[in-house]
Order: C-alpha cells, then sequence, then structure tokens
C-alpha cells in the first residue's frame, strides 16, 4: 500500500482500489468499474479530487515499490483497447454517436503522457478525454457532461490505435 502525501492507498484481494486520506475521507473503487462509480465518503456529488489522488497514489506506489529483479508491468497502452473493451464501459448509444462521429470526421489532438501531459490525453473540439490510468478506459475521464465512459473515450481510444499504426514503420 502507499502512505504518502496523506493518502494510504491499496489493493484488495478483489482488485478493489481502496484509499484513506489523513482526514478519516475514505474511497472504494471496484475493480472494472469507471472512477465515476468509484464511492468516496467526502460527499461530493461527482467526480472528487479523493479518487483522482488515490488512483495517481496507487499508481506512483506501484512503480516505486516494484521489485528491481522483476520485469516491470507496464500499464496497457490504449492502442491496444479493442471496441469489446470499449463496448463494455460505453454504453451502444454512445458508441454508435462515436462511431457517426467517426464516419463523418474529426480532428483529435493526442498528447502523450510526458510530453507536457500528465497522462495520455485526447483534445477533440467540443471534449478533452484524460486516460489516467492509459488503457484502462474505465478511470478515462472527460470533461463533457457525460464524464466517463462516453463517445469522447472511443473516440480518443480509436484516434491513439490509428496513430499507433501510422507510426508502426517509422524509426
Amino acid at each position: 500500500g502507499c502512505a504518502r502525501g496523506g493518502v494510504q492507498a491499496m489493493c484488495d484481494d478483489t482488485q478493489a482500489l481502496h484509499a484513506r486520506f489523513d482526514d478519516g475521507i475514505t474511497c472504494a473503487w471496484p475493480r472494472g468499474s469507471t472512477i465515476q462509480n468509484a464511492r468516496c465518503s467526502c460527499g461530493a456529488a461527482g467526480l472528487c479530487r479523493h479518487r483522482l489522488i488515490a488512483v495517481l497514489a496507487y499508481r506512483e506506489d506501484s512503480a516505486s515499490t516494484a521489485d528491481p529483479q522483476a520485469a516491470p508491468t507496464p500499464m496497457r497502452d490504449l492502442a491496444s483497447v479493442t471496441d469489446d473493451d470499449l463496448a463494455r464501459v460505453i454504453p451502444a448509444a454512445l458508441m454508435q454517436a462515436a462511431e457517426r462521429t467517426r464516419r463523418e470526421g474529426i480532428a483529435i489532438d493526442l498528447r502523450r503522457r510526458g510530453g507536457g501531459e500528465p497522462c495520455d490525453t485526447a483534445r477533440l473540439p467540443s471534449a478533452t478525454v484524460r486516460f489516467w490510468a492509459g488503457g484502462a478506459i474505465e478511470a478515462a475521464r472527460c470533461d463533457c457532461v457525460v464524464a466517463s465512459g462516453c463517445q469522447h473515450v472511443a473516440l480518443g481510444v480509436w484516434a491513439f490505435r490509428a496513430a499507433q499504426t501510422d507510426h508502426a514503420g517509422d524509426s
């Protein structure tokens, strides 16, 4: 577990993330659910800072406490996310809306983690999607009204996938 910056974060046997803050606030994020569906005792109506801090603290701790002799488990890349993965997180109607938008054409500015962004980011004309946990798309956060599991997440994933294909032959 992580005990840094006033938060202790760890995963339990079911791979749910649990966090406890020094001020008594607790968060629980069941595996496979979106960050919007994580529970936090702070009382915020929507996504709160505690949920994001818990994920980032756990991710940082996991990277810093890894066994140096063991091969690191890389974060799953966005380009490896399949349409079936998307369909598990994004409702069918929103997937259809994303597909329509993709067919019509859309300009998406992609920013990779480390290039001035805290995580992989897709900047669409009407929304920005941050992929806080790479290919774990249930952790993606969009600034649209839906906030997560929206058509913008699918569009961002498809754009990252296309970008990898476009650069596959680059040296």
